[in-house]
Formats: structure tokens, sequence, C-alpha cells
């Protein structure tokens, strides 16, 4: 866990615009702890505040979302997902030509029964970024 927190601390020094998408994807995807008779979130029981497929990191892959052993490692795990496609390193369509409403698209498809325009519209306001922001002007940024 500590190499994890020291990582995520770097990638805030160093990509502070881009951690902030990555907290604001956390914030949209519902992290939050058990309250009262409700358990918490699924990205909280499994520690996966991006509510990521897979990822390296992950310890398992449980109902379909990955499982990480600890918080930092998880939103780590988001943190590296943003990287890649802000650098082209990626498996999706998405690279550093991309903005935050492709991001968004292909993070919660409206297929999926996502209100994905809402979604574009919080990562934007809580980022302070513009939705037509590429990924690689918020990563070097």
């Amino acid at each position: 866990m500590a190499d994890a927190l020291a990582a995520v601390g770097a990638f805030r020094a160093l990509h502070p615009r881009l951690f902030d998408v990555g907290i604001a994807i956390l914030e949209h995807e519902g992290f939050y702890p058990r309250r009262g008779n409700k358990p918490g979130s699924r990205a909280w029981r499994n520690n996966n505040p991006g509510n990521l497929r897979s990822s390296s990191l992950a310890d398992e892959v449980e109902d379909g979302y990955a499982v990480f052993s600890d918080y930092y490692t998880g939103f780590l795990a988001l943190l590296l997902d943003l990287e890649g496609k802000s650098i082209g390193r990626t498996i999706t369509s998405l690279g550093p030509w991309s903005t935050v409403r492709q991001l968004i698209t292909v993070w919660a498809p409206p297929d999926d029964q996502n209100d994905t325009e809402a979604y574009v519209r919080a990562v934007a306001l809580r980022a302070n970024v513009s939705p037509e922001a590429t990924l690689s002007s918020l990563f070097w940024s």
C-alpha cells in the first residue's frame, strides 16, 4: 500500500489535471462506504474507485469488475489507465487526441444504460476542464 500511495502522490504532482479527472470519475462512479444497513458501493467493496473491468494491478475479477487489495492500488490503477489512454497505450479506440467527452463515452457508454452526457458534464465541471479538452493536453499540463 505504501508504494501505491507514493505513486498516487507522484502522479498528482506530475499530472494534476489528469489526477482531477480521476477524482471526478471516482466521485461519479459512486465510491462510498457502508451506510447503515446499505452495503458500500461495488467500487468501495472492490477498492476500485473507477469501476475498472480489469487491470494488471488487480488481485482478481469479481462479477466483471477488478478487485484491488487496497484503495490506493485501485486508485493508482485508475490513474494509470487514464495515463495509458493519454499517451496512446490502450486497447480501446482512445488516444492522446481523444477528448474528455470521448473518454467518458467509452468509459460509460449510453448503451450500458448510463447517462453519459451527465457523466461528461460532471467530470468536466469537477475537473474544471472543457469536455472537448484532449487527454494529451490534460496529461502534459
